[in-house]
């Protein structure tokens, strides 16, 4: 029943490659690491954003404000829980 319901819900094309699976966990696990992403790329452009970020026209305040903001979103993603058994640099967040 499961099975069926992941077929209905995908795109032909991609029925077509997962299709030979016998279970909905096999097909869940090929779909997981076909789709999901690492938070290696999103942690490379959040250090990215800090590099360069520039005070311009904003206040002293408002620049702390806005590094503080991007620092602790870098800390999330670098301190993020992994539920898939593998270390946090490689785990992919679900």
């Amino acid at each position: 029943m499961v099975l069926s319901w992941i077929f209905n819900s995908l795109t032909p094309d991609i029925v077509d490659s997962v299709i030979s699976y016998d279970t909905a966990h096999e097909v869940w696990k090929d779909l997981r690491n076909r789709f999901s992403q690492s938070h290696a790329p999103l942690n490379f452009q959040i250090e990215r954003d800090i590099a360069c970020l520039a005070q311009y026209q904003m206040t002293v305040a408002t620049y702390n404000t806005k590094l503080k903001e991007i620092m602790d979103e870098l800390d999330f993603y670098n301190n993020a829980t992994c539920t898939c058994g593998v270390d946090n640099k490689r785990c992919k967040l679900m």
